[in-house]
């Protein structure tokens, strides 16, 4: 089933696209990084890059929460293409500028640019994963590939960035990856939806409508509280909070390396300034090895488990080499760290996209970003601190304990969050062959499935009355009901049908009473949670509409 999954993610146009792009984009953000930072270092040294690093990290944590939320109010395909669009445009101000030798303010103005730009490309992305795939499983494979492309990136855009600085300078590298995501930028252009949601729509609603993947915002949302959504939905729910936490807290370590890896290879290891280029490759080689082994993730419902045991892992072989600082053992224990980075980033990430309503996935991304940005720069301001306080080794030891004390913390309240959103297959399966709910992205039917309630209702029982407020949705599972108005039989309805839609579409009272003529199996859907999923997809939206607007028409109508 996990080989199948994974052929169908390469299979899927519309994911092969993005994976392409998403591969040019993650070589030129390691290669450039580095890039901008050795020529920082040949004008004034350490103080200088470290300068320059936080110049261009501060900015990206700022912009990374406010921009992410064009892609919420906005088609997620043309968010992403113009990310890669800005992204070629400011990576190559920045090359021509070290070519040209311009002032060095202008140099580093668009370096910084080019360094924010980076973080338009994630939430985007990341928020329209769940759109392209067609099944959870699917979504997970998408996300375990994805964080593969980006360890392999850690390995091959670091070693093209050093074969240029060989031959050439910093502004090589800008030239040539500003030149290589005006490629990727091409390749979103007609990006293809998802393959199943052309069979889903019905002929009444436009092409355009079924391509769309514009999320609706509520009615009345002003754009400037919209850009503050992701922050808002944080504040009020502590699920994604807490997924938002523990995965920004594993890039508190990774700036904390940058630091270390020097302080490893030339102080403790004896391996030479060289020696740190190669301990970044170890942890890239043990990334790339663990997203391969991450697609064990696919067809996993609980993902707690290996976020929090891929936490502690990132973590713990750092202060392994703080207690054995042996240079082979160094090597052993980064690749191990590096492996369940990427186990932990592909979990964290699933999870998030599991427990975010669609409406603000890209706003919370984007949240994410800029906190792992910002964990970035705490990270490498924060171990020179630990070093001068508790020395090398016990700095260390120090740090990597920090990430196995976060995950202890998470442990319980984690499980329960990832509990709450597991559903039966059968649930998923019953809501999926709705047709207003098929062409809703996995996770929203994933959401809507883990807040369902199944029960069983006797013969003869009444299941919603006329006249009295709606407040679910109920699917027949099994069973048979009939369907009065007035007192007057209009209808009877079986296994896969729905009643209930009207009151909760329309805000009204019910508009028939249902009777249960059978024993009955059903599977019920609060108002809220039917609400926005339904709201947030506009082919589901419509098609709802249709189906209420046909049963109030006919006279046929069952809530």
């Amino acid at each position: 089933m996990r080989r199948a999954t994974v052929v169908a993610v390469l299979r899927n146009p519309g994911l092969a696209r993005l994976a392409t792009g998403f591969a040019v984009f993650s070589m030129a953000e390691h290669a450039t990084w580095i890039a901008i930072l050795v020529h920082a270092y040949g004008r004034g040294g350490a103080t200088e890059a470290g300068l320059l690093a936080l110049a261009m990290l501060v900015p990206a944590a700022i912009v990374a929460p406010l921009a992410a939320t064009a892609a919420d109010r906005f088609p997620r395909r043309r968010i992403v293409l113009a990310a890669y669009v800005i992204q070629a445009i400011a990576m190559g101000a920045a090359g021509l500028s070290i070519v040209g030798h311009a002032a060095v303010p202008i140099t580093y103005a668009a370096a910084i640019l080019a360094a924010t730009s980076v973080v338009l490309t994630r939430p985007a992305q990341g928020a329209l994963l769940p759109q392209l795939a067609i099944t959870p499983d699917e979504l997970t494979a998408a996300n375990v590939l994805f964080g593969s492309i980006e360890g392999l990136a850690i390995l091959v855009g670091p070693a093209v960035a050093g074969v240029i600085l060989a031959v050439a300078d910093a502004g090589a590298v800008f030239l040539l990856f500003a030149v290589l995501l005006g490629g990727s930028a091409v390749l979103m252009v007609g990006l293809p939806d998802r393959p199943d949601r052309q069979a889903v729509a019905p002929a009444a609603i436009a092409p355009a409508a079924i391509a769309s993947d514009l999320p609706v915002p509520p009615a009345g949302l002003e754009p400037s509280i919209a850009m503050l959504a992701g922050f808002r939905t944080l504040a009020e729910q502590p699920g994604p909070r807490l997924v938002v936490v523990v995965v920004a807290s594993a890039w508190v370590l990774w700036g904390a390396i940058d630091i270390f890896s020097v302080m490893l290879a030339v102080d403790l290891l004896g391996l030479g300034d060289g020696g740190a280029g190669f301990l970044i490759a170890a942890i890239g080689a043990g990334g790339l090895l663990g997203s391969i082994g991450g697609f064990a993730l696919v067809g996993r419902r609980r993902l707690t488990v290996p976020l929090l045991v891929g936490l502690a892992l990132w973590g713990l072989p750092l202060a392994a080499v703080g207690i054995l600082p042996n240079a082979i053992l160094a090597f052993v224990f980064v690749a191990i760290g590096g492996a369940t980075r990427a186990i932990l980033d592909a979990a964290g990430r699933t999870l998030l996209q599991r427990v975010s309503t669609d409406d603000v996935l890209a706003s919370i991304l984007g949240v994410l970003e800029g906190l792992q940005m910002a964990a970035l720069a705490a990270g490498s301001v924060g171990a020179p601190v630990l070093v001068a306080a508790l020395g090398q080794r016990g700095a260390l030891v120090a740090a990597g304990l920090f990430l196995p004390a976060v995950a202890l913390l998470a442990w319980r309240r984690l499980s329960a969050i990832d509990t709450g959103v597991v559903a039966p297959d059968e649930w998923m399966a019953a809501l999926r062959a709705v047709p207003m709910f098929a062409g809703l992205a996995p996770a929203v039917v994933e959401q809507l499935a883990g807040g369902a309630s199944a029960w069983t209702a006797a013969p003869g029982t009444v299941l919603i009355r006329e006249g009295e407020p709606g407040d679910r949705l109920h699917l027949i599972r099994a069973g048979e009901v009939e369907v009065t108005i007035g007192g007057r039989r209009v209808r009877t309805q079986g296994p896969g049908d729905f009643f209930g839609e009207i009151a909760l579409l329309r805000d009204v009272p019910r508009t028939a009473t249902v009777t249960a003529l059978t024993a009955v199996d059903l599977l019920s859907i609060a108002r809220d949670p039917f609400l926005l999923a339904i709201t947030g997809h506009r082919p589901s939206r419509r098609l709802a509409e249709s189906v209420a607007e046909r049963r109030l028409s006919g006279g046929s109508r069952p809530g």
